[in-house]
């Protein structure tokens, strides 16, 4: 399983709706659940947060590697939940 990295700001509106996505793909496919998605704060955690490329929340990084940012779409997180479970 590869390590997911999720950047977003509370009060952002595209963040909102990526959370809404990401919990119904869970409730969709529970297998999904043992993917562990780190949930990074870019407001709380600016210095770490500034560390990573990318230039608009919401931001999603699986293995390394950017495959969301900004304005998401469902097919985007259940392609996320399913990269993440590659081997």
């Amino acid at each position: 399983m590869k390590e997911v990295l999720y950047f977003y700001s509370p009060g952002c509106p595209f963040c909102k709706k990526a959370d809404k996505f990401i919990a119904q793909a869970l409730a969709e496919n529970p297998e999904w659940e043992k993917v562990e998605i780190k949930r990074i704060d870019e407001v709380a955690q600016k210095e770490y947060a500034a560390t990573f490329d990318y230039y608009y929340v919401p931001c999603i990084y699986v293995g390394g590697e950017k495959v969301i940012e900004g304005k998401v779409n469902r097919f985007e997180i259940d392609d996320m939940f399913e990269k993440a479970l590659e081997e």
